[in-house]
């Protein structure tokens, strides 16, 4: 999903599922790679993937403090819980998602 509002999108969001939010951009490779792996996330359905394009969300990017990309950021109960930077095939993402929630004391 395309971010469209962040506050709503993300951390409203977050209050009844996890939420990763990608920041990336088209002409980032290790982007492209991630894409599909964060859509078959997205279709197991236990986890909402938001995109942000960099590019054209410069604002956030700036806010968040993203210094390299795929940067990946894991929200949970309005809150960031988690961050990654590069690509992680799926096995390595759901990993990284289950230890971020239990560390941020979520049934996992």
């Amino acid at each position: 999903m395309e971010l469209t509002n962040f506050q709503r999108d993300v951390i409203t969001a977050s209050q009844q599922q996890a939420v990763v939010v990608d920041f990336h951009a088209s002409w980032c490779g290790p982007c492209r790679m991630l894409a599909p792996v964060l859509m078959q996330l997205a279709e197991q359905g236990t986890t909402r993937v938001v995109t942000v394009d960099t590019d054209r969300h410069q604002d956030l990017a700036l806010q968040h403090r993203v210094s390299g990309i795929p940067d990946l950021r894991l929200y949970y109960q309005g809150r960031e819980v988690g961050q990654a930077t590069g690509f992680r095939p799926l096995p390595q993402l759901q990993a990284w998602i289950n230890h971020s929630l239990a560390k941020a004391g979520a049934a996992v």
